[in-house]
């Protein structure tokens, strides 16, 4: 449990590397008293750490071995498992895109006869939301995101009710309500900087210069994109800083400032 715990502080923190350390420690020792439950608990967590490190191959295989170690659900515990188990192969659909199989897996996991009022049920309502997003019908997204987010507020789990704020955000962003949206996103900035999580930072940053721009706001834009970029630039995301000079090299010409352009320009063409 203890391994675990220091896994979930890391996993937190964006720091995935740690994260793995402490979830296979907590494996390892769940496979030496064979705690099957832990196992799959264990597998579901090195998923999701896979998943948000951007390996979704290595995520699907750890998810597999979850359902495999949770099943069969005879107890309210183990159906608490699968639940987990199959959030996080939704999830990986998720990520690509797979919009239709994700919820018709969440569907299956929601039906099934597991307590209320547990993270795994709460981190299952937050997919459903994503996936309804995904798929555009944003009246379902919000009332599960909602939904989510008051399960986490009632769990004292501030850290995941930050990823509900920004998805909230993103749905409202993508209805065009763009001050509904900036609300949100500043909620869960506040929330990410409160649970110290780099990561989630740097992403709701970017979210405001996305509303920003939208609402024909170019400095404070770019004051937020420039904000986001040092903070994926710290966390050595090359994908993520590339995003933001793209966007900041845009911004800048529009704005008549040539030479931070050329600026932004240049470290694009060294990346």
């Amino acid at each position: 449990a203890q391994y675990a715990q220091q896994g979930n502080g890391y996993d937190e923190k964006g720091n995935y590397v740690q994260a793995e350390k402490y979830f296979r420690l907590a494996l390892d020792a769940d496979f030496s008293v064979d705690h099957r439950a832990g196992i799959s608990s264990s597998y579901t967590s090195l998923g999701r750490v896979y998943l948000s490190a951007g390996d979704a191959k290595a995520a699907g295989a750890a998810c597999e071995n979850a359902i495999q170690d949770a099943t069969p659900a005879t107890s309210p515990a183990q159906q608490t498992l699968g639940i987990a188990a199959q959030t996080g192969q939704a999830e990986i659909l998720l990520v690509e895109g797979k919009y239709h199989e994700a919820l018709d897996l969440l569907r299956r996991a929601e039906a099934l006869p597991a307590p209320a009022g547990t993270s795994e049920r709460a981190a299952l309502l937050h997919d459903l939301g994503s996936a309804y997003k995904g798929l555009g019908d944003y009246t379902s997204a919000l009332a599960y995101l909602q939904e989510a987010r008051a399960a986490h507020i009632k769990l004292d789990l501030l850290a995941l009710e930050a990823s509900d704020l920004y998805m909230i955000a993103s749905v409202y962003s993508k209805e065009r309500d763009y001050p509904s949206a900036a609300d949100y996103a500043r909620k869960a900035l506040a929330a990410d900087k409160l649970t110290e999580n780099s990561m989630g930072i740097g992403s709701d940053l970017r979210a405001l210069g996305v509303i920003s721009e939208k609402q024909g706001n170019l400095q404070e834009a770019y004051d937020n994109y420039y904000a986001s970029l040092q903070v994926f630039r710290t966390l050595g995301m090359a994908a993520e800083v590339r995003g933001l000079l793209t966007r900041l090299e845009a911004i800048a010409r529009t704005m008549g400032r040539t030479n931070a352009a050329d600026g932004y320009a240049n470290a694009l063409k060294q990346m």
